[in-house]
């Protein structure tokens, strides 16, 4: 589920969410939106993510922002990620 990878994303930022978007190739790519580092963004650092997460459910994109936007009841709010995301 996304909420284990985010989980998993919260030991090196100080938030994260992950979508899932359809793909050609892939059938799903993930997207993580994270906000800032817990630790320095250092190669080691990746991989330690990598390592926790597994081929199959690491992130293809990472993408830093200040903070995530959450709708007024808390949550976060997925339709502003994916249009953050979205080209204009």
């Amino acid at each position: 589920a996304l909420s284990a990878v985010e989980d998993i994303l919260r030991r090196y930022y100080s938030d994260a969410a992950v979508l899932a978007e359809p793909h050609d190739l892939w059938g799903a790519s993930l997207t993580a939106y994270v906000v800032g580092a817990t630790d320095s963004d250092s190669d080691d650092h990746l991989l330690d993510i990598d390592a926790a997460l597994g081929r199959a459910a690491r992130p293809q994109t990472l993408i830093r922002l200040e903070e995530l936007p959450y709708s007024a009841n808390g949550k976060v709010d997925r339709a502003a990620l994916r249009a953050l995301a979205t080209p204009k």
